[in-house]
């Protein structure tokens, strides 16, 4: 099929389609596809396809992609030779990163790692998307002798740039809320960037350190009732400045751990 496939609902083709295929809600393909399919809900081909895939809900390609998918949900290939844009992305292999909330990729960034900070004792940081561009889910905690732990959870982004065969070079952007007793009641926000050196000492085990630049902000509305919370400001140089009902304190650190693969 050639030319323009266009329906105000659904649009079906069992053979390959070379057209333009533009539907309300859904895009159905059984054969081959080389052209855009754009629809207001799913987009779904069965073999190979190439061009754009641009869908409100969900873009399903059981085969190889040469092209892009962009969703406003969910986004699965096979293999995407391009990119995948979505809130959550799926994929044996993309070449050029799946960017999402979370993106899951067999061929790609699936790690554990546990590390200490100039901050936190205890971080435990999971993984998973493209070398390209990948999501991370944050926790830790700093214990006190005679009062309560500080807690953190957060969400980062990263990128992986591979130097040699057994180490690469991570940059990591991630933002996390602090409590304390797992107690959510005031909006504490503390933010890192962390440059990592990786090198692997075995096939699914990685060492790793590097420097960072981290900041707290503090709401001053609750800060002076919550005492323990000051010690989680590490004992080096900071920067401090008072943006509305917020103290941010800023300074520069290091985290060295362990990454399981």
């Amino acid at each position: 099929m050639h030319g323009l496939i266009l329906a105000g609902f659904s649009n079906t083709c069992y053979d390959d389609n070379h057209a333009l295929s533009l539907a309300g809600f859904m895009n159905l393909n059984n054969g081959y596809a080389s052209h855009w399919q754009i629809a207001g809900g799913v987009n779904a081909s069965r073999k190979k396809a190439r061009g754009l895939q641009l869908a409100g809900i969900a873009n399903i390609n059981a085969d190889t992609l040469h092209g892009s998918q962009i969703a406003g949900v969910l986004n699965v290939a096979r293999r995407t030779v391009g990119l995948q844009i979505g809130l959550i992305n799926v994929a044996d292999s993309v070449t050029k990163g799946s960017f999402g909330f979370l993106s899951f990729v067999r061929k790609g960034v699936h790690q554990l790692e546990i590390s200490t900070n100039e901050t936190f004792a205890y971080n435990a940081v999971l993984r998973t998307g493209s070398h390209k561009f990948y999501t991370a889910l944050y926790a830790g905690m700093q214990p006190y002798s005679g009062a309560s732990a500080i807690q953190y959870y957060g969400y980062g982004i990263g990128y992986n740039v591979k130097l040699s065969k057994k180490s690469n070079l991570n940059l990591d952007l991630s933002s996390h809320q602090l409590v304390r007793d797992f107690n959510f009641n005031s909006y504490n926000p503390y933010a890192r960037f962390d440059v990592t050196y990786e090198y692997f000492i075995g096939k699914k085990i990685a060492i790793t350190a590097g420097p960072s630049i981290a900041a707290l902000g503090n709401s001053l509305s609750t800060w002076n009732t919550v005492p323990s919370y000051e010690a989680v400001l590490p004992n080096i140089n900071t920067y401090q400045q008072n943006i509305g009902n917020y103290n941010y304190t800023y300074w520069f650190g290091a985290k060295a751990g362990i990454r399981f693969f």
